[in-house]
């Protein structure tokens, strides 16, 4: 048999083969490759490895207490390693139900001779989603308080994004109105990313009933709730310049136009 992958870094191979040792039952075997994962892994893959349901079990061994300890390490790089780390586990428990799956999957590479199927997470009520989701964003609000709005210079790019995510999934327009001006602030400095500044300013735009500024929000068609229009426009004409203005590219004209038919 052929086997064809899409693309394996080193760090998949590992990964993959110490699933199938923990698979057969060799833990110590699984171990020892999974020490060898985190020694050749992307710093920003890691943490991906405490989300990953196959591993559960093996993770309450003791002697996964080195394995833990390297992935920490890899937020020693920047300004705050612990705020980092927790913003960043915070934002998979955010995406989990959500995309995670896809990026815990590929910790093992795509071998499309073997891997015919996709792996997903254990589906949940929308009730439970909103009680996750509700949690995720206390533990937030609290680390904020604590330590701030956090920086890309203090905390990685995707742990200082998760601030702009949950606020997003929370509709807590307090929070909200509060925290925009620092986040555009940081977004001056090169210290935040301008698209998810745009998508907290227009949530905020539709949860009040305002038009959205950067049309980067989209509500389902009434008529055919299966279809995603973007949400109403602040003067749908002038929306690609400003979009400009904070770098993001320009909406496709025919987008625009099935919004305000």
């Amino acid at each position: 048999m052929t086997i064809e992958a899409m693309y394996m870094r080193k760090s998949m191979g590992i990964y993959r083969q110490a699933l199938i040792e923990l698979e057969n039952g060799n833990d110590a075997e699984a171990l020892k490759l999974f020490r060898g994962w985190v020694a050749n892994e992307l710093d920003n893959e890691m943490i991906l490895g405490y989300f990953d349901i196959k591993t559960d079990v093996l993770r309450q061994d003791k002697r996964w207490t080195i394995i833990d300890k390297e992935i920490k390490k890899s937020y020693d790089k920047y300004s705050k390693p612990k705020y980092a780390f927790t913003l960043d586990s915070l934002y998979c428990e955010d995406q989990k139900y959500r995309r995670l799956n896809t990026y815990v999957q590929d910790l093992a590479g795509y071998i499309r001779a073997i891997d015919t199927t996709n792996w997903n997470y254990p589906s949940i009520t929308n009730a439970e989603w909103k009680t996750r989701d509700s949690l995720i964003y206390q533990h937030l609000s609290k680390l904020l308080i604590q330590n701030g709005f956090p920086k890309q210079s203090e905390v990685g790019k995707r742990s200082a994004k998760t601030a702009a995510v949950i606020l997003i999934h929370s509709h807590d327009t307090i929070a909200i109105k509060k925290y925009l001006p620092i986040m555009k602030n940081n977004c001056e400095q090169g210290e935040a990313d301008w698209g998810y500044f745009a998508m907290l300013f227009d949530k905020l735009c539709v949860v009040t009933n305002q038009p959205q500024r950067y049309g980067t929000q989209y509500l389902s068609n009434p008529e055919n709730p299966s279809e995603m229009l973007l949400a109403k426009l602040e003067n749908p004409e002038k929306i690609n310049e400003r979009r400009a203005e904070i770098t993001l590219l320009p909406l496709d004209l025919e987008v625009i136009k099935k919004a305000l038919d």
